[in-house]
């Protein structure tokens, strides 16, 4: 789930929000390093999944810390691009945080249901 969100995510930012700058109001040197951070999450997440069949709670915890410094950082540059930020960038961002902390939690619930060698 993590490692497709970071794809859809990062072709989202890369593609569909640089592209439409006006339309949503972050810049693209905004966007280019999130597109960036946003393929090592999905090449981090999709080669966990792949690569790993025990032992992985500590890598879930490592995604997990990761999503908190990303919704943290996506936070900071909304914040910080408020001025710039039209409707459809608003209603982006607002739907993109919605969805990250929907992800920490379900992850926080997974990694607390793990037993202690998974």
């Amino acid at each position: 789930m993590d490692g497709l969100g970071a794809v859809l995510a990062a072709f989202g930012a890369g593609c569909i929000l640089a592209s439409f700058e006006t339309y949503f109001g972050m810049p693209k040197s905004v966007l280019y390093p999130f597109t960036a951070i946003a393929c090592l999450y999905a090449l981090y997440s999709l080669s966990c999944y792949f690569r790993l069949k025990q032992n992985w709670k500590p890598y879930l915890l490592a995604i997990i810390i990761a999503n908190i410094v990303l919704l943290a950082g996506i936070i900071g540059f909304v914040s910080y691009h408020a001025q710039s930020l039209t409707s459809l960038g608003w209603t982006y961002y607002t739907l993109e945080i919605i969805v990250t902390i929907a992800v920490i939690v379900i992850e926080i619930i997974g990694l607390s249901k793990l037993a202690p060698n998974q």
